[in-house]
């Protein structure tokens, strides 16, 4: 029965046996699949287990391993084992006597138990298995040859010392917004096999949607080979096409496109020194209370990534995907930064006709304070609106500063001056977009009685006003 309930799986061609193994209560997630765990954990006392190792049981059945560790079982069935160190415990060695290797593949580092894996070969299949690799072709060829069967990623050298020297990096860059851009460190001798002279490991792809590989091996001395590739060559040209033939949200350095809550960074002549700086997104939400708690008083939530962690850079061309927040985004300023400073920046609407109608109906109305700047008031939230705007213009800081109606209402800071301090950067509160500029501030809770407001430099004001506040 343990046997019927736990169905086998090849891997492609080969006679290698890359079986999944789940926690009980990690495994299926629908009703037939928790059914056969119910099945499977009440024969388990009924199978007589063929290998004891450390902590480990293995069970036999028919087509599958079933392995049990202390008062905890995990099964071997479809194409990965997942299964959780006891302890200190993270190594799992070969029994010999009974014909098998369990080799780690997900092997320390800072992934969760839950997320970590093993392969189990059969030993006389590996022959076999080396065979069914070397036949195949590799998406790269170097030091180690790397093949990917939809499944995993493997490495391979033919011939292979019996001691590898250096260690292995890897990582795989979601496509999706939300995914966790996962790095794993390894030695060859932590999950690999060694078998007549050749060598291997594997290491099973993500659960989530990839859109490539960024790998090598590095020594004390630094980097020995490294390469980046997408999983789907195809699929990585047909997006680029795809994407040249829209109107990107922001041409820029890198040309931003948006897609739902996803923003893909596009760059189609593009060099490791065009990807090397950090790049940066700040997020204007349409609500200044979605923001986190820390993050309120400065209208904004600044955001970053590395190309490294998000992107690739493959046949000459860079693509990187960048997820937003969840809360409601009125726009983003985006672009790369290093040590000296922005190298490129920009900024636009997520929703561009939304923008221009807010723009319109401020047009429509009067301000309650004409200058460089018009100031809307409405109810607690003052708007900064120019036409006919540039990069000078929003340079320079605001200051805005609040006189409350009752002075036992100001904040600690400010009583000494007498006012509440809200000055602000215009990148941190607004967007400039088709040469039209607008920001918005929230004020405090408190009665007001006058705010005084404009611009100022090293050189000391550019403008200045002051607009009285009477309850509306």
């Amino acid at each position: 029965r343990a046997a019927r309930a736990l169905p086998a799986a090849a891997l492609a061609a080969a006679a290698l046996f890359a079986l999944s193994a789940h926690d009980m209560g990690q495994v299926g997630h629908d009703a037939e699949a928790a059914a056969r765990q119910r099945e499977v954990a009440a024969d388990m006392s009924a199978i007589r287990p063929i290998a004891k190792g450390r902590s480990v049981l293995a069970y036999p059945s028919d087509d599958a391993f079933v392995l049990g560790k202390h008062t905890r079982n995990y099964y071997l069935a479809g194409s990965f084992l997942q299964i959780e160190p006891i302890g200190s415990e993270q190594e799992w060695r070969a029994v010999p006597e009974y014909d098998f290797v369990l080799l780690p593949a997900d092997f320390g580092g800072s992934l969760t138990p839950d997320n970590r894996r093993v392969f189990l070969y059969r030993l006389r299949d590996l022959p076999d298995v080396f065979a069914a690799i070397a036949a195949r072709t590799p998406v790269r060829r170097g030091a180690f040859d790397l093949y990917l069967d939809g499944r995993a990623l493997t490495y391979a050298r033919d011939p292979c010392p019996a001691t590898s020297s250096g260690r292995f990096h890897l990582t795989f860059v979601p496509a999706t917004r939300g995914a966790p851009a996962r790095t794993l460190d390894f030695g060859l001798g932590e999950r690999g096999v060694w078998f007549d002279g050749k060598c291997m490991a594997a290491v099973p792809l993500p659960d989530y949607p990839v859109l490539g590989v960024r790998t090598g091996q590095h020594d004390s001395a630094g980097a020995l080979w490294a390469s980046e590739f997408p999983l789907d060559a195809r699929a990585w040209r047909d997006r680029l096409d795809a994407l040249a033939g829209r109107e990107p949200a922001l041409r820029s350095r890198f040309d931003v496109h948006r897609d739902g809550r996803t923003l893909t960074f596009v760059r189609g002549e593009c060099s490791a020194g065009d990807a090397a700086a950090r790049f940066f997104v700040n997020v204007l939400p349409l609500d200044v209370r979605d923001l986190p708690a820390d993050r309120r008083q400065y209208g904004s939530e600044p955001l970053s990534f590395a190309f490294a962690d998000r992107g690739l850079r493959h046949g000459g061309a860079c693509l990187a995907a960048f997820g937003l927040p969840d809360y409601p985004v009125l726009g983003v300023r985006t672009g790369q930064y290093d040590s000296a400073g922005e190298v490129w920046a920009g900024a636009f609407p997520l929703d561009p006709a939304a923008w221009l109608a807010r723009l319109d109906a401020l047009a429509g109305r009067e301000p309650a304070l004409r200058s460089r700047f018009d100031v809307h008031r409405d109810g607690r939230t003052l708007t900064y609106v120019r036409e006919q705007c540039s990069e000078a213009d929003t340079g320079p800081r605001f200051f805005l500063h609040v006189v409350p109606a009752d002075a036992g209402d100001l904040p600690a800071a400010g009583r000494g001056a007498g006012f509440d301090n809200l000055d602000f950067d215009f990148a941190d509160r607004g967007l400039r977009h088709g040469g039209r500029c607008m920001a918005s501030v929230e004020l405090p809770p408190y009665p007001i009685a006058r705010v005084a407001t404009g611009q100022y430099d090293a050189g000391g004001r550019i403008w200045e006003a002051e607009l009285a506040l009477p309850p509306e």
